[in-house]
């Protein structure tokens, strides 16, 4: 049953984002392995939806505690390099009418070392009402307690008051051909 409302919640945030579908690949809670059933989803997704960038939780932070975060990070950075860009890999996505593709660049939410910063600012009331939409999970906080949480996170240091932090991972060819556009 926690599926079913965790599914709705998502429905609910996704809705509030502008997101036009949420993609669910069907795993219990907390039933999420690194393996290639996985990866050969993300994969599948990635070749499908051909994004420029892919952003994902980094499954490698020490004292990470969701397991199913660790797990889709680790599957994530594992399918985007090198599967997702090698025919060699998941071949019967090509009966499918998929090609391979990567990403220029990867984020990885909740790195200890961040190299991308961004103001969420501008958009902070749509994202805490996103958040706030999965009341399974926060537990009935209020917006000051998603706003108070966000400023003691982002703390008293340099940078924008309200931010989100990622490290960017990027691979070589993908920024010899960025670099062959801009030329």
């Amino acid at each position: 049953q926690l599926a079913a409302v965790r599914e709705e919640e998502q429905r609910q945030a996704a809705a509030i984002l502008g997101v036009n579908e949420p993609i669910y690949l069907g795993f219990p809670d907390g039933g999420l392995e690194n393996d290639g059933e996985l990866r050969g989803l993300v994969v599948r997704e990635l070749r499908r939806l051909r994004p420029s960038l892919a952003i994902t939780f980094d499954g490698f932070r020490p004292g990470f505690n969701h397991r199913d975060h660790r797990e889709i990070g680790r599957a994530a950075y594992d399918a985007i390099y090198p599967a997702a860009d090698d025919h060699l890999f998941y071949p019967e996505h090509r009966e499918e009418g998929l090609q391979p593709h990567r990403p220029d660049m990867l984020l990885l939410s909740g790195a200890p070392d961040p190299d991308v910063v961004i103001d969420i600012e501008p958009v902070l009331d749509l994202k805490v009402a996103a958040i706030t939409a999965h009341v399974s999970q926060v537990g009935g906080r209020s917006t000051e307690e998603m706003l108070r949480w966000w400023r003691e996170r982002a703390g008293d240091g340099p940078g924008p008051r309200y931010r989100e932090s990622f490290r960017s991972v990027t691979w070589e060819r993908a920024r010899r051909s960025r670099d062959a556009r801009r030329s």
